[in-house]
């Protein structure tokens, strides 16, 4: 009765967690939230929930839009380490807080800056913000406003003032978040101020309470029905509500590659599936008995129960819900066999199992899940929504033997090159930043078509990018198909997918093995890799242990990989223009990778550019959609930059 008492607390509790985290996400009286234009929100990047009593969260460019038409904006945010936030007020000014790194502060110009061509201006005040007196110390609270005073803008951070000079236009209220999550504690000034609520203790004590004796009162009865071992087991999962009410169960859903909705909920209705389940399976084995009619029962009531969860969840295909319902059917056989000590019961058991497996791998092939398991995407019509998991072994037959040119470069390939049809041929390489990403479907909205349009009709501008390419596959691509490529100047964006992408070992080194082809390793990652039900368990046990890899290409191996770039161009008398992958909202992790680059563009063929410096500008406006690919603006913005880089070299005609 303890244990169902604690189960009954932990589930309780934890169901007025998932509540207040439902509100916590939601919408003060008075205000709208504007929900950004990305077609996946990435839980690593957001970063860990905040605390209930840190206030309204929002994160991945998402708002709070206030009433129009007020004069002022005032508010209390919590800022953890390596977040951003804006206090606007709409054609008058925007207040940007930043704490990242050593920190900032900025009165900006209006705009968002995410249409092409824009860039925001840094207001002139009359001293100087210094957010640096909290930022770099973790998780800080600061109170900040904007107001319009006649014809300039007020701009206060804790104590510190300032005075900017601006051309005021409406003014509509509005907080707007960086990538990394924020909170927003109260706001002040407008017609509908507020205060978020605290953490809730007395219903978190309550719904606790309430819990524990309804679960110890249906024990009791569960007692006197001699029934209480089994609805113990059944009820266990409910222990894990608590601890899952605060947990990151949203970057646990994106490891596990499941696009569910309601993220936070999934704390509540995960361990409830699985104490339904196990009180489907307690009874199925209390409730056998022998005889073909027994079983029949059994196994149709696990089945009906399987294939109604599938189409439940669905995407409601009817193979998939049938080959459900029949994993269910096998799990019935097995309880069954495994209750009654049905003769022979082992090897029913294991043939139960067996034809489980099978049948379940088979209902994944059927689903929009189950595809994006094996490397296949799964863009939906029109713009957006591919999520590729892929192997590093079918990009490696794809480069060396298959050499495939794709409609849309998103794995394996890059689109064919045109012929030359100017004087000066300039060959953009990358990856999903450059070509192939999940925003779009179209390379034309990439920066090398803007490139070509800053360069003007005398250069030709080529993409030859890939998603999920690496310097390593650049390297072999070029290599290879050189002479079709036929470039001028090389440039060279990439950074993220070498150091920040998990490998078990280094790329070169899987190359090697692939190339070698007696590598017990790379053939049993072809076969299983291909396996639904295997791939769908290891993203699930990745997502619990988060045990990131070694890069896949480290920096001396990239190194390597931009050396025989240079080599290559030196020998055709070419360029090659090395830029440094921006990422967002911290570039630390490839600070050696850029060093990397820059000793290498002090060669009088080879230079270097360091796109952070452009994208990471607060003038720049919301440059990323993620931590590495870029919006609309963000590329227009990068290749002005690669043009200007091309012109200061003496590189362009």
């Amino acid at each position: 009765m303890v244990f169902l008492a604690t189960a009954g607390w932990s589930a309780g509790y934890g169901a007025a967690v998932v509540q207040m985290r439902f509100h916590q996400e939601g919408v003060p009286t008075g205000w709208q939230r504007q929900l950004p234009p990305i077609p996946r929100q990435l839980a690593d990047i957001a970063g860990p929930p905040l605390l209930l009593e840190e206030g309204y969260a929002i994160h991945s460019h998402a708002a709070l839009l206030g009433p129009r038409g007020a004069p002022g904006l005032g508010a209390s945010v919590v800022l953890p380490e390596g977040s951003t936030v804006e206090l606007r007020l709409g054609n008058a000014a925007a207040l940007r807080l930043s704490n990242v790194g050593d920190g900032g502060a900025a009165v900006l110009a209006p705009g968002d800056g995410t249409q092409a061509g824009t860039r925001r201006t840094v207001l002139a005040c009359d001293d100087e913000l210094d957010a640096a007196l909290f930022a770099g110390s973790g998780t800080v609270g600061v109170t900040a406003s904007l107001a319009v005073d006649g014809g300039a803008v007020l701009a206060t951070v804790g104590e510190q003032r300032a005075r900017c000079t601006a051309s005021v236009g409406e003014a509509m209220p509005s907080i707007q978040a960086g990538l990394r999550r924020v909170g927003v504690r109260s706001v002040t000034g407008t017609d509908a101020d507020f205060e978020a609520p605290g953490s809730g203790w007395p219903l978190r004590l309550g719904a606790g309470v309430l819990g524990a004796t309804l679960l110890a009162g249906a024990g009791h009865l569960a007692a006197r029905r001699r029934m209480l071992a089994a609805f113990g087991l059944a009820c266990a999962p409910l222990l894990l509500v608590g601890p899952l009410a605060h947990a990151d169960v949203a970057r646990f859903l994106d490891g596990a590659r499941l696009s569910l909705p309601a993220a936070p909920g999934w704390g509540l209705y995960g361990p409830l599936i699985a104490s339904v389940t196990l009180a489907a399976l307690t009874t199925a084995w209390r409730l056998s008995r022998p005889g073909i009619a027994g079983g029949l029962g059994v196994i149709a009531a696990l089945g009906v129960l399987a294939g109604g969860a599938a189409w439940a969840l669905g995407p409601r295909a009817p193979a998939a819900v049938a080959f459900a319902a029949g994993m269910g059917a096998c799990v019935g056989l097995l309880a069954w066999a495994n209750a009654t000590r049905l003769r022979g019961y082992n090897l029913v058991s294991l043939g139960a199992v067996a034809l489980a497996l099978f049948l379940g791998e088979h209902a994944l092939a059927r689903t929009q899940y189950g595809a994006s398991l094996v490397g296949v995407s799964s863009r939906a019509a029109g713009r957006g929504q591919a999520q590729l998991v892929g192997t590093a072994f079918d990009t490696f037959e794809a480069l060396e033997n298959t050499r495939a040119f794709r409609d849309y470069p998103d794995r394996d390939y890059p689109v064919r090159p045109p012929p030359r049809s100017a004087p000066l041929r300039v060959v953009a390489l990358g990856s999903s930043s450059t070509a192939g990403a999940y925003q779009n479907d179209d390379i034309d909205q990439f920066w090398p078509a803007d490139l070509e349009r800053a360069l003007g009709t005398g250069a030709q501008v080529i993409n030859q990018g890939v998603g999920g390419w690496t310097s390593l596959h650049v390297r072999r691509y070029m290599e290879t198909q050189v002479d079709l490529v036929d470039p001028d100047i090389l440039v060279v964006y990439l950074g993220h997918n070498d150091i920040l992408t998990p490998s078990p070992r280094p790329y070169k080194q899987l190359l090697e093995a692939w190339r070698a082809g007696n590598d017990a390793s790379v053939a049993t990652s072809k076969v299983l890799g291909r396996l639904r039900v295997y791939q769908a368990l290891r993203f699930f046990v990745q997502a619990l242990v988060a045990t990131p890899g070694d890069a896949a290409v480290p920096v001396a191996d990239a190194r390597e990989n931009y050396q025989a770039l240079a080599d290559l161009m030196d020998t055709r008398g070419g360029k090659l223009l090395l830029v440094r992958e921006a990422i967002s909202p911290d570039p630390a992790p490839l600070a050696d990778y850029g060093a990397m680059m820059a000793s290498l563009g002090e060669g009088e063929h080879v230079s270097y550019l360091d796109a952070n410096g452009v994208l990471l500008d607060p003038r720049a406006g919301d440059a990323f959609l993620d931590d590495c690919h870029l919006s609309r603006g963000g590329h227009v913005l990068l290749a002005e930059a690669v043009a200007e880089s091309l012109r200061r070299e003496g590189w362009l005609p």
